[in-house]
């Protein structure tokens, strides 16, 4: 007699479901790691690339011959005295912003950004401008958007756009004449809006500089687009009105900043965890954690926990303390997160 072949033994459809199932599982998990991993990629880049673009434009401030013209008649030294001159008209004893940041001053004498087009007036979208005292029309410097991409040259795509807001180095005092008085400049570098449409036969850079986008764009509520339509994103000012150190603890490492409610749009650049926002003595802070305490008098969705904490004279400040008077502790933030942020003394 001759005995059965054997046969191995198939999968059942349950063993083969199960299978599928855990495979799915695993493939699900896998794949929810690789949005953290482009973020976590994307914030080396700009820690490396962002610094780089930073000092590709600190070239540009500080080697512009009209900016820096040695006769003191253009440029930085006359748009410094402008600055002063208001805040020491306005007491001011904290320093000054621009009043309105991206439109002008002291009846648009000095303008920062020009708008798409103005008849009698040279710019695009962003343009960097500054006007020579009692110009209205003809201004002194321009640097277009598309001069500020980085980086830059044949057959390369540019990521970056960097954006320099003038603010006073110190407190307005008479014994420094305003033409001689310091000046930093905070420096921005944004990622050019991701959702920018390029067509076959053109670049990105030349899609900008025609005016068909925007670098960084905001649409009328000054809500970040991504798509490079709307309005130029251009840094605006924040003005806080509560502060106090973390958990009670003043030498906590973390501050807790409450912010002036009149503009959403203003809200909604500065809760974003990894937001760097800038104060009237140049310093940089990072957003680091909305605030969760209990049993503390500030208003919740108002409010940002910032590091490194700020000096007690500044808290005290904000609060009204120390004869200090309303808005004169400002911060300076972007519509949309900034790979970098620097601060750059340009008049001694």
């Amino acid at each position: 007699m001759t005995k059965p072949a054997s046969h191995p033994r198939a999968f059942t459809l349950i063993e083969v479901l199960l299978g599928v199932l855990i495979l799915g599982l695993g493939l699900l998990g896998l794949a929810s790691v690789f949005p953290l991993v482009v973020k976590q990629q994307r914030a080396a880049q700009d820690v490396v690339l962002g610094v780089a673009a930073a000092g590709g434009a600190e070239a540009v401030l500080r080697g512009h011959s009209v900016l820096n013209d040695p006769s003191g008649k253009k440029g930085w030294a006359p748009f410094s005295k402008e600055l002063y001159t208001v805040a020491s008209q306005r007491q001011s004893k904290q320093g000054l912003w621009i009043d309105t940041v991206g439109d002008s001053i002291a009846n648009e004498k000095l303008r920062i950004y020009g708008p798409v087009s103005i008849p009698g007036k040279v710019g695009e979208a962003g343009s960097f401008r500054l006007l020579g005292p009692g110009s209205t029309d003809n201004p002194e410097v321009v640097i277009y958007t598309s001069d500020r991409l980085l980086p830059q040259g044949p057959g390369v795509t540019p990521q970056y756009v960097w954006d320099a807001v003038p603010i006073l180095a110190s407190s307005a005092s008479s014994a420094i004449p305003p033409e001689f008085a310091p000046l930093r400049v905070a420096v921005f570098i944004r990622r050019i809006d991701p959702g920018i449409r390029v067509g076959a036969n053109t670049t990105l850079a030349e899609v900008i500089s025609s005016g068909n986008a925007v670098a960084v764009g905001v649409d009328n509520d000054g809500l970040p687009t991504f798509s490079g339509q709307g309005n130029y994103a251009v840094p605006i000012v924040a003005r806080p009105v509560r502060s106090y150190q973390r958990y009670g603890i003043n030498t906590a490492p973390y501050t807790v900043i409450e912010f002036n409610a009149s503009s959403p749009a203003v809200l909604v650049a500065l809760r974003q965890v990894g937001q760097q926002i800038v104060d009237t003595e140049g310093n940089v802070y990072t957003v680091v954690a909305i605030p969760d305490e209990k049993g503390v008098n500030y208003t919740s969705d108002r409010a940002v926990v910032i590091a490194p904490p700020l000096a007690p004279q500044t808290v005290k400040a904000i609060n009204g303390g120390g004869g200090a008077s309303a808005g004169e502790v400002q911060f300076l933030v972007s519509p949309v997160v900034p790979a970098s942020v620097e601060v750059l003394t340009i008049r001694q």
